[in-house]
C-alpha cells in the first residue's frame, strides 16, 4: 500500500454523519453520485444533461430518478419481506444556487412529462370538453322539462316516474361535472386542499415538480401558520407518499382520497433547505425521513469562448429513448386520465402486449423479488434495527431507510427491464419491449438501490453536520454548567448524570455513554476509572473536565 492510499481513505467507507464531518473539515471530497446504478436509459440522460449544462451528476441524476418515479404512478407496486407491498413514487428535493444550470436541468429532464401534460390539456380542452360542456346544457334542459312534468303531474305515481327519471339525469349531471375538472399528470404549487382536489380527479395519482420551489417547499411545511397548526399542514403529503386512505372536510365538502399516490421533484436553494433543517418537526412528523433530498454543490461554470459560441444539444440517442421510456410508463403503468394511445410511439404488436384497458380502476403490477433480493433486503433490513434501537434523536429518519431502498429498487428494476430499437436508420428510438412486471427483482438491483439510498444519506448528513456540531456545543456546554453545580468536577460524570439532567436529549445508558466518549476523544473530556462502590464490584469509569481533573482525583 502506497503513501496516497493511506492519506487517502476510502470515501465509501465512512458512515454518514462521520463523512459529514469530514466533507465539512476538507479530508475528503464528497462521494459522487453512483450514476453507475442507474438503468441505461436513466443514466445516460443524467450524463448527458449534466455534460451539456456544465454540472455534476449529482444533480442531474437525482432529477432523472425522480421524473422516472412520477412516471409509473402507482401502476406497479414490489412485494417485499413478510409481503410488505411498496410503491415506486419518491419525494427528491435537489439544492442549487443560482445561476448553476439546474434550471436548465430540471426543464430538459421534466420535458417528457411536461409535453405530455401540455398535449393531453389541449386535446381535452379542444375536443373532449365542448361535448361535456354540450351534454350539460342538454341534460340541464331535461332537468328543466322534468320539473316542468312534475308539477303538472296529477297522480302520485306519475310523480314517482318524474322523480325516478329527475335522478338518473342529477346523476349523469354529477358524472359530467366530474368528466370536466382538467386531466393532470402534474403540478407545480398547491395547498393541501387544492392537492387533494387535483389528486381525487386524476385517479388519486399526481406529481409535484417545481423548479423554484422556496414557497411552495415553506407552505408545505407550514412554516406560513402557527406552530400549534405546522404538524398537520403536510399531513396530505405523508398519507400520498405511503398511499394511505385520506379525508379532507372543508365547508365546500369532502375530499376521500383512496390510495393517494404523489411522487416529488422540488429544486430548493441549499440555504432554504438548512433553514427548514433547523426545524424539528420535520423530523419529528416524519418527513425528512421520506424526502431524498441532496446538495450537489454545483458551481457556475461558463465554459470556454468557443463553448459559448456552441449551440450543443443533447444527442437524439440519448434524448429520444428517454423520451419513449417516460411515455411508455405513462400509458402502460401509470395510465392518466384522457392519455390517448396516439401519444406515445407503437411497438410491433407480436412483440408486445397491448396497454390494459383504461375503463375502470386497475390493480397495480405486482413485482415479486428473487430470494437473493429478499437476503439483501433482509440484511439492510437488520442493519436499520441495530442502528435504529441505538439511536436517540433520529429515529424517524432511520426507520424508513429499507422503505426507500425499495422503492428506489421498484423504479430501477422497470426501467431496466425496457429495450430499445430504432426504427430504420436515423429514425426515432422506440421502447421495443417493456417486461419489468413479468420479471423478479434481482439481488443486483437491490444493492444498486441500496447504494443510491446510502448516496442521499450522505449528502443528508453532510448538509446537518453543522447543525450536529452545534447541538454537541451545546449540549457540552450545558455539561460544564452541571459540572460546577453539581461538584462533578469530584464524583466525575457519568451516563446516568446526563439521563437524569437531559442533556443531548439521550434516554439510554448506551447513548450516553457513547456521548461521553466522543467527547473524550474530541479531547473535551478525560475518561478514567473510578474505585468501585461496595464488595465485589467492578470499577466504574467516569468522565473528567481537563481543567478539573485534577480537583477530581483521589
Amino acid at each position: 500500500m502506497n503513501e496516497d492510499s493511506k492519506s487517502k481513505p476510502n470515501p465509501r467507507i465512512f458512515k454518514p454523519a462521520e463523512r459529514a464531518e469530514a466533507e465539512a473539515s476538507g479530508e475528503i471530497a464528497a462521494i459522487p453520485f453512483p450514476s453507475e446504478c442507474l438503468p441505461k436509459v436513466l443514466r445516460d440522460m443524467a450524463e448527458g444533461v449534466a455534460k451539456l449544462e456544465r454540472l455534476p451528476v449529482a444533480m442531474s441524476g437525482p432529477m432523472a430518478l425522480a421524473v422516472a418515479s412520477a412516471a409509473l404512478g402507482r401502476g406497479v407496486v414490489l412485494r417485499g419481506l413478510r409481503g410488505k407491498i411498496t410503491p415506486p413514487n419518491l419525494f427528491v428535493c435537489v439544492c442549487k444556487e443560482s445561476g448553476t444550470g439546474g434550471s436548465s436541468a430540471f426543464g430538459t429532464i421534466t420535458a417528457p412529462l411536461d409535453g405530455m401534460q401540455a398535449r393531453i390539456l389541449r386535446t381535452f380542452r379542444d375536443e373532449e370538453l365542448p361535448r361535456l360542456e354540450a351534454d350539460r346544457m342538454t341534460l340541464t334542459v331535461e332537468s328543466e322539462n322534468c320539473k316542468a312534468h312534475y308539477k303538472k303531474a296529477e297522480t302520485s305515481a306519475d310523480r314517482e316516474r318524474v322523480r325516478e327519471e329527475l335522478r338518473g339525469i342529477m346523476a349523469k349531471l354529477k358524472r359530467n361535472e366530474e368528466a370536466m375538472r382538467e386531466p393532470l399528470l402534474w403540478t407545480s404549487d398547491s395547498t393541501p386542499e387544492a392537492l387533494a382536489e387535483k389528486l381525487a380527479a386524476n385517479g388519486d395519482t399526481l406529481a409535484q415538480l417545481n423548479p423554484d420551489a422556496g414557497d411552495s417547499f415553506s407552505s408545505m411545511l407550514g412554516c406560513y401558520r402557527d406552530k400549534s397548526s405546522r404538524d398537520g399542514s403536510h399531513a396530505l403529503w405523508l398519507k400520498a407518499f405511503s398511499n394511505e386512505s385520506h379525508t379532507i372536510t372543508r365547508t365546500r365538502g369532502t375530499v376521500h382520497l383512496r390510495r393517494p399516490c404523489l411522487a416529488m421533484l422540488l429544486v430548493v436553494t441549499p440555504s432554504t433547505a438548512r433553514k427548514h433543517l433547523e426545524d424539528k418537526s420535520l423530523l419529528e412528523t416524519g418527513f425528512l425521513g421520506r424526502l431524498l433530498l441532496c446538495d450537489p454543490k454545483a458551481e457556475m461554470n461558463e465554459g470556454t469562448f468557443e463553448e459559448a459560441l456552441a449551440s450543443p444539444s443533447l444527442p437524439s440517442d440519448v434524448s429520444q429513448p428517454y423520451e419513449a421510456a417516460i411515455w411508455k410508463s405513462l400509458a402502460f403503468y401509470h395510465r392518466p386520465r384522457a392519455l390517448v394511445m396516439e401519444f406515445w410511439p407503437d411497438e410491433d404488436e407480436e412483440e408486445e402486449e397491448a396497454a390494459p384497458a383504461q375503463e375502470g380502476e386497475r390493480e397495480p403490477f405486482v413485482i415479486e423479488c428473487e430470494e437473493a433480493a429478499l437476503r439483501v433486503l433482509h440484511e439492510d433490513r437488520l442493519r436499520q434495527c441495530k442502528t435504529w434501537k441505538a439511536a436517540e434523536s433520529e429515529r424517524e429518519l432511520i426507520a424508513r431507510e429499507t422503505e426507500m431502498a425499495a422503492r428506489i429498487a421498484l423504479v430501477l428494476h422497470i426501467y431496466e427491464a425496457m429495450t430499445f430499437r430504432r426504427a430504420g436508420q436515423g429514425g426515432t428510438w422506440k421502447v421495443h419491449s417493456c417486461k419489468g412486471h413479468e420479471k423478479p427483482l434481482t439481488a443486483e438491483t437491490m444493492r444498486k438501490a441500496i447504494m443510491i439510498r446510502d448516496w442521499f444519506k450522505a449528502s443528508l448528513a453532510a448538509m446537518t453536520a453543522g447543525q450536529r456540531a452545534a447541538a454537541r456545543d451545546e449540549s457540552f456546554s450545558k455539561v460544564t454548567l452541571c459540572a460546577l453545580k453539581y461538584d462533578w468536577h469530584k464524583t466525575g460524570i457519568t451516563p446516568r448524570d446526563l439521563i437524569a439532567h437531559r442533556i443531548g436529549s439521550v434516554r439510554t445508558a448506551d447513548a450516553a455513554r457513547k456521548m461521553l466518549e466522543g467527547w473524550a476523544s474530541d479531547g473535551r473530556l478525560i475518561k478514567r476509572e473510578r474505585d468501585a462502590k461496595g464488595t465485589g464490584r467492578k470499577p466504574e469509569p467516569a468522565w473528567f473536565l481537563p481543567s478539573m481533573e485534577r480537583g477530581g482525583r483521589k
